[in-house]
């Protein structure tokens, strides 16, 4: 059977069997309206009541007209004559409306304006009908919402009272018995502020809307609440500074800070138990001894940033860096290039105008390594001292870091660490590790008993006399827990009696929000949309006040101890005295509102965004507050650009990509998988979302996505998975015509061959590139793609077209640099395979003139390619046999490498340091250095290099031969026949297509050959 809802309450609507049904005309849409109420009506009636001004003749024409159009616009006879004078509406159809609620007293805490918004032009008397039951229906709603009030005032329900009695005053603002109620229900509460408040909007609205003052019932009310309030004042307040109960927890903590003052040897300390039990009161007892000549510096984790890497880290850094500016430390300029890929805002501080991106290339390790020097530098003179809150939220590479301090023993550091129980593997293993090693001493925290409960209430509240049955209940309610423990002596002091049937932890949360101003409670749901601190600037900008205004707001909240405040360089910023607070506003605030302030906020933030690397720190923060408002594409937008930019960790400028691993200190692998699992959930919601606006935005972050996880399983090795992700990638760029993307795709799988010495594969993508780069007139992509073609003539041995393109990049490059100076690297780079086609050609001499060209653009800094350019130029200056010149060629390049991290061409410096300090008679640090020439030819797994280590080995195997120190010094090392270092090495010399070494290798060969084997 057919169903129909008539909605009249507020904009009214009709729906049969829950689909809407539309009136062809307003006066059927009335007609049917004044029936559904009246159910049965004359003709005359209805004529009269619509068309007042027509003759009778053609109203009734209207009149059928009008039924006509009903039971066509419902498919049903719903409006029926049983008599020819006579309407009603068809007893027999199934209808429900909204305003029979009213009369059975049915959802009363909601209130609809009968018909709003809808009226007739040219019909005085439907309009009157209208209004007048509209006002019945306003007084019957009325009356009923005053009884469920009445009801919930017998019972002592006051939040239900306060929910009732502010309808009613949204019903009607001049209705003061409703303020009046309302103003008592905020008294009993506790809340006389509120009701202060309350009264004084009342006096604004009668004086603005009729000019009079508040009636004296309400007057009368207001001075009761006074009186009370000015009682309530002299209630005693919780003891602020009161410390209870951690006393031996203190102790050991200031035993392992007084052996720290003593020796340089670094200390740590681990502080856990459960969530509020007081670890970061003990952390605060702990921090007020602390020395003014130590530099303290506190940050914390946050449950939203524990995937964003390094993130606690940031304001460690941020302070150490601080510091620095203001005494007389100097940090080589190098070491802070080193440490700004971890650390991007760093940069800001050199002046540099160089891109962001030619930093792109340090890795993890040697940045790490980078930001030891800084708090070294720091450390000599001074002790330091790092607060981390919440460890258990921390990012693994945070926790990684963490201990490669305690680990490395670096002087003059203790860490501090306050840890939550129910900590996860990663946490547990670091523990256990630093533990085994005997790197940190843990603290634990447990809950009070019930002799120390009792005993922690007395001391909280001296001056009350509480039972020892309310003292048992409490300990039992709270089960010894410090936080809930205070929550109830706070509610204690506010004169609330405790009925431990209903005070639940929740009850006692909500009681620290008493009688706070509604600018407070807005205020705080603004700082509760900050999952760490909210800086002033965006407290003022949503909320649209002025500064003292706010300010007179947070002193009022910062009375109550909800917030604490904390002043930087940049702003201020305010954060919730503990979760449990935060959790409660912002649970509390309406779906609405959380969506709408979020949004805000990420709009905000994005303002101070750059487009380089220094904007990482704020995508953790635009992510969580884009997701919370709903707006999941620019979450997935900041989600890849986060991940991608910590992934290019492992990446090296010469050229570009490598598949080397480093299980130390690279970037764990669960971690990178686990961002990019998340980030294809967020494209697979987004599509069943279906928006059609969305369906090629999603499609580029889909293929920026493929471009990612291609480079990491290159990265990882994984060659067959990676390429074959770039080439999906660059599918759905071409089909969305996204030629930035089919770009960034081709020049991956450039990188690849380059990887592989796949030339002609290589051809073809450059080719493709290049027309490309050419088509949209970047003369940026063309130039480096020149540069590229060029790199592929020389590997495919077309020295003389080769070099032709490498010029014509230089040139490109040269006119660039014109406008920005900052392309200096890219012809540096030009340059240098310049070299490498005269070196491969035999002409040394020719071959150190471009290599020296490179060298002095780039400069000796702590550059990759700068190590390239120096360990190209040795090895020339070694074939022509300049070996005074070529080891200083290789010192600057190998000093280079250790600042750089940077792997490619690392081996052939370290083998042919090794050749080279073998002839100085220097054979165990000759033999160090092969054996990092092996280390780093297998990570990078390159066959040039490769190659050139086994002509290496394959030269000092032949020296061992005729000199007996250099056989004893090398013997347990190269142990396989020369033979074999030949064989292989002109295997992988072969594939690289060098010419001269794999004849050098011949020459060994043939000399063994030739000697008498014993």
């Amino acid at each position: 059977m057919d169903f129909i809802y008539v909605k009249m309450l507020d904009a009214p609507a009709v729906f049969k069997n829950y689909e809407i049904v539309a009136f062809p005309f307003k006066k059927a849409e009335a007609l049917f309206y004044y029936m559904i109420l009246k159910k049965q009506a004359t003709r005359d009636e209805v004529c009269s009541l619509l068309w007042p001004d027509n003759d009778e003749e053609s109203a009734k024409k209207n009149l059928r007209d009008s039924i006509y159009k009903i039971k066509k616009a419902f498919d049903m006879d719903i409006i029926i004559s049983p008599q020819k004078s006579i309407l009603m509406i068809n007893p027999n159809i199934n209808l429900v409306k909204d305003i029979d609620d009213i009369e059975n007293k049915k959802k009363v805490d909601t209130y609809g304006e009968f018909l709003r918004g809808f009226s007739l032009k040219d019909s005085e008397n439907f309009d009157n009908w209208v209004l007048a039951n509209r006002e019945y229906f306003k007084e019957a709603q009325q009356k009923n919402i005053y009884d469920e009030l009445k009801n919930h005032l017998n019972d002592e329900n006051y939040d239900l009272a306060e929910k009732f009695a502010k309808i009613l005053i949204s019903i009607d603002e001049l209705d003061e018995k409703a303020y009046r109620i309302l103003m008592k229900i905020y008294s009993a509460k506790g809340m006389y502020n509120k009701a202060i408040e309350l009264y004084n909007k009342l006096s604004f609205v009668l004086e603005k809307e009729l000019g009079i003052t508040p009636e004296l019932k309400t007057k009368t009310v207001l001075d009761r609440i006074l009186d009370i309030r000015e009682k309530g004042k002299e209630v005693k307040q919780i003891k602020k500074d009161i410390f209870y109960g951690r006393e031996k927890q203190l102790k050991e903590l200031k035993k392992i800070y007084m052996e720290f003052l003593k020796s340089k040897i670094s200390k740590a300390a681990a502080i856990t138990g459960e969530a509020g039990i007081g670890k970061t009161r003990l952390k605060d007892e702990f921090v007020k001894g602390i020395n003014e000549g130590v530099l303290l510096i506190q940050t914390n984790c946050y449950q939203a940033e524990e995937n964003y890497f390094l993130k606690p880290w940031n304001t460690v850094m941020y302070a150490l860096w601080e510091f620095i500016k203001k005494s007389d430390i100097e940090i080589n300029e190098s070491i802070i290039k080193s440490a700004s890929y971890m650390f991007p805002n760093l940069f800001d501080e050199l002046g540099s105008n160089e891109t962001i991106d030619n930093f792109n290339n340090m890795k993890y390790g040697r940045s790490e390594e980078a930001v030891f020097k800084i708090i070294e530098a720091i450390s000599k003179n001074r002790k330091i001292i790092i607060v981390f809150e919440d460890i258990q939220w921390a990012d693994s590479m945070s926790i990684n870091l963490i201990e490669d301090f305690l680990l490395k023993s670096v002087e003059n550091i203790m860490i501090v660490m306050t840890i939550r129980d129910g900590y996860g593997r990663r946490v547990d293993k670091f523990l256990t590790l630093m533990s085994r090693y005997e790197k940190l001493y843990k603290i634990e925290i447990k809950r009070f008993d019930l002799e120390q409960t009792e005993d922690f209430i007395k001391t909280a509240l001296p001056d009350y006399n509480l039972t020892d049955d309310i003292r048992r209940r409490i300990f039992k309610e709270t089960e010894g827990n410090t936080f809930f423990i205070v929550e109830f002596i706070s509610s204690i002091l506010r004169n609330k009696e405790i009925d431990f049937k209903s005070e639940r932890i929740v009850d006692l949360i909500k009681s620290r929000f008493i009688d706070l101003s509604d600018n407070a409670m807005k205020i705080l749901g603004i700082i509760s949309m900050f999952f760490d601190e909210a800086p002033f600037s965006i407290i003022k900008e949503i909320s649209g006040k002025d500064d003292m205004e706010i300010m007179d707001i947070i002193e009022e909240i910062q009375e109550r101890n909800i917030i604490s405040e904390q002043a930087y360089s940049f702003d201020i910023c305010y954060k919730f005295t503990h979760q449990k607070l935060r959790e409660y506003i912002y649970t509390n605030l309406s779906q609405a509102r959380r969506i709408i302030l979020h949004g805000r906020i990420a709009k905000f933030l994005e303002k101070d965004l750059r487009g380089d690397n220094r904007d990482i720190h704020l995508y953790s923060k635009l992510i969580y507050h884009y997701i919370n408002s709903g707006n999941r594409i620019s979450a997935l937008k900041y989600s890849i650009k986060n991940v991608n930019a910590y992934l290019d960790f492992n990446h090296e400028l010469f050229p570009v990509l490598n598949n080397f691993k480093n299980d130390d200190n690279q970037i764990n692998s669960f971690d990178a998988i686990k961002q990019i699992t998340d980030i294809e959930k967020l494209i697979e919601e987004i599509k069943e979302e279906g928006k059609d606006k969305e369906k090629e935005e999603v499609k580029k972050y889909e293929a920026m996505l493929l471009h990612i996880k291609g480079r990491y399983l290159i990265r990882e090795g994984e060659y067959d998975k990676g390429v074959f992700y770039i080439k999906k990638m660059i599918e759905i760029a071409e089909a969305v015509s996204d030629k930035d993307l089919i770009l960034k795709g081709y020049k991956q799988i450039i990188f690849y061959c380059i990887q592989t010495y796949n030339e002609n594969m290589m051809e073809e993508y450059v080719e493709s590139a290049l027309k490309i780069s050419k088509d949209t007139n970047n003369l940026y992509e063309t130039g480096s793609l020149l540069r590229l073609k060029g790199l592929n003539r020389v590997m495919m041995k077309d020295f003389e077209r080769a070099e032709e393109l490498l010029k014509e990049s230089i040139d490109i490059f040269n006119i660039l640099n014109q406008r920005q100076c900052i392309y200096s690297l890219n012809i540096a780079a030009a340059y240098n395979y310049i070299g490498e086609i005269r070196r491969k050609n035999m002409r040394f001499s020719s071959a150190l003139e471009y290599y020296d060209r490179a060298i002095s653009i780039s400069g000796k800094n702590s550059n990759g390619a700068a190590a390239v350019f120096y360990g190209n130029a040795g090895q020339a200056a070694f074939e022509m046999g300049d070996y005074e010149r070529a080891k200083s060629y290789f010192k600057n390049a190998l000093e280079l490498y250790e600042i750089s991290g940077s792997l490619w061409g690392r081996a052939i410096a370290e083998g042919f340091m090794a050749l080279l300090l073998t002839k100085e008679g220097r054979y165990s640090d000759s033999k160090e250095h092969l054996k990092k020439a092996d280390k780093y030819a297998e990570k990078l797994k390159s066959p040039h290099e490769i190659g050139i280590v086994f002509r290496i080995k394959a030269e000092i195997k032949h020296n061992m031969k005729n000199n007996d120190k250099i056989y004893n010094a090398f013997s347990d090392y190269l142990t396989e026949e020369i033979l074999l270092y030949c064989q292989k090495g002109t295997e992988f010399l072969s594939m690289a297509k060098e010419n001269y070494e794999i004849e050098i290798l011949e020459v060994f060969k043939k000399a063994y050959i030739k000697q008498p084997q014993s």
